[in-house]
């Protein structure tokens, strides 16, 4: 299974609730693509544990989008995931 990946400079959890503010616009059409083509109990995709130090390891985990929103005037998007 293909699933879309997406690089963070922060460590997230197992079982926590994750707000995610979508304002790139590689964001936007990553989580667009999920909305569009997964069914809405599948919606998943990786997020990776970017940082430089780390380059030669990959650390990252499959979360699963609860709920998808716009939250201002400007049009981002905000994305509540469970991991």
């Amino acid at each position: 299974m293909k699933i879309p990946l997406f690089p963070l400079q922060i460590f997230l959890f197992p079982g926590t609730l994750q707000p995610l503010n979508i304002i790139e616009p590689w964001a936007e059409k990553l989580i667009q693509h999920c909305l569009e083509t997964m069914p809405t109990h599948q919606r998943y995709f990786g997020m990776i544990y970017e940082n430089s130090q780390l380059l030669d390891n990959k650390i990252g985990i499959l979360v699963k989008i609860i709920n998808v929103y716009y939250g201002n005037t400007k049009g981002d998007r905000f994305v509540v995931l469970v991991l």
